[in-house]
């Protein structure tokens, strides 16, 4: 669901990938790492309707670096880390 959000708020998503399960008593937790490419808009666009989601999607890590090449002008990459839980079955 979140490569979708990502890009339905004009983020273009380079890759992505589901990380393994953790386990907890009750819940699982799962979490996807997520590469994006777009602006500050988009990406901030992108953390208001996350914390909307049901289930919650909580962002558990972000590193941003300015983009290269020419289209890149006020342009950035970021690496995200978005998880959540689910009760286990």
């Amino acid at each position: 669901r979140v490569r979708t959000l990502a890009s339905e708020y004009g983020l273009s998503v380079q890759n992505s990938g589901v990380l393994p399960l953790t386990s907890g008593d009750a819940l699982d937790v799962v979490a996807v790492i997520m590469t994006v490419q777009g602006n500050a808009v988009q990406l901030r666009d992108l953390l208001l309707a996350m914390q909307r989601e049901r289930p919650v999607l909580q962002l558990d890590s972000v590193q941003i670096s300015m983009a290269r090449g020419r289209m890149a002008a006020g342009a950035f990459t970021a690496q995200m880390t978005v998880s959540t839980m689910r009760i286990k079955s």
